[in-house]
């Protein structure tokens, strides 16, 4: 059976639910401040202060002034609460191993390479990385996450449900938008067990007698890596703290993200019109928004037929008639004239300097 001590902890807070629900979509919003968005995670704070407190271990209450400490309080916390679930056998995945394994991430196409890249790293640390599946269907995609643990506490249970969110984390970052979590399942835990983990996933939560898993839309999984290498060193600095501070990705960096999905997949592009909607802004803050950081819809499209223009040159047969059709060109020689604006190359010159060079 459960300690009683996770019940009694979920019962005081029990009450604060609804109002988590509706400030995490103000939290989304940005129109709360730190401090406010902050407070909103109290409940899970106390269940990580009560876990502490069993496994013997103390750590000061974070601040709520800032998300850079109250971040730096959280990853102690998981880290502690990780090693203690770790038994002499088997030692706990170290901050380098889950460096290696974020970095691996980054060298996939899209997310769904970077799911079984990150999966095969983790079945190379088994049984200390656990197991990582993805099962995709017409409907949704689940990752799910088994710790391959031989015994289950409450302390451990929460050790993999902060995993989970780890996992939703990078996989996030590497794409560039959110990702919408259609609903949370919780294997072995209570029902009354799982209220503090809401503020996380931000979705419906069915408990099973399975593993931990997520689900979300399948064509996600078709979004492109768009992260740098010179990004990594600030998104891994707090990793995986980033819901703690929601200031997110930048709005043009999403657009352009979204953008060259479209183009990738061959779906007409998204108007900025449609993309005001998928934010949920009016078209003209949608536009003041990109103004403010100085940037403008044209040139971000630009950029992001860009990008897949290289990567079908380079990874691809296909002749420039279709690559230019696929890119939204009149034809390919109005392709020819953009291309050769943007690089200096003509679409061939460049696709031969590549094959070339291998870069």
């Amino acid at each position: 059976m459960f300690d009683s001590r996770l019940a009694l902890t979920t019962r005081l807070i029990g009450d604060k639910i609804r109002q988590i629900v509706i400030l995490f979509c103000q939290i989304d919003r940005g129109c709360l401040t730190i401090k406010a968005q902050l407070q909103q995670f109290e409940p899970l704070i106390t269940l990580i202060q009560v876990e502490l407190a069993h496994i013997g271990t103390h750590l000061s209450r974070p601040s709520i002034q800032t998300s850079q400490a109250f971040s730096e309080w959280y990853l102690e916390a998981t880290q502690r609460l990780s090693s203690h679930c770790a038994n002499n056998s088997v030692r706990a995945i170290s901050r380098r191993e889950v460096e290696l394994m974020c970095r691996c991430g980054m060298s996939a196409i899209n997310l769904r390479h970077a799911i079984e890249i990150v999966a095969d790293y983790c079945a190379a640390l088994e049984p200390r990385g656990g197991q990582l599946r993805l099962i995709e269907t017409s409907k949704c995609a689940r990752i799910t996450l088994n710790s391959l643990r031989t015994e289950t506490t409450t302390t451990s249970l929460l050790v993999d449900v902060i995993g989970l969110f780890s996992f939703y984390q990078l996989f996030q970052w590497l794409i560039g938008v959110p990702i919408p979590v259609q609903q949370l399942l919780l294997g072995k835990v209570q029902r009354e067990h799982t209220l503090p983990f809401l503020v996380l996933f931000g979705a419906p939560m069915l408990t099973t007698q399975e593993d931990f898993s997520f689900d979300f839309p399948t064509h996600f999984l078709d979004m492109p890596m768009v992260r740098r290498p010179n990004e990594f060193e600030e998104f891994f600095r707090v990793h995986p703290c980033g819901i703690f501070d929601r200031s997110q990705t930048p709005l043009g960096h999403q657009v352009e993200s979204l953008l060259v999905a479209s183009y990738q997949l061959g779906q007409p592009a998204p108007t900025q019109e449609d993309l005001a909607a998928t934010f949920g802004l009016s078209l003209s803050t949608f536009r003041r928004k990109l103004d403010n950081h100085n940037q403008d819809f044209l040139s971000i499209r630009n950029r992001a037929k860009l990008t897949v223009a290289k990567d079908k040159l380079a990874n691809s047969q296909a002749p420039i008639s279709e690559i230019s059709s696929s890119l939204g060109f009149s034809d390919a020689s109005a392709f020819r004239r953009y291309f050769k604006h943007m690089t200096s190359r003509t679409p061939s010159d460049w696709r031969l300097n590549v094959s070339a060079t291998g870069l």
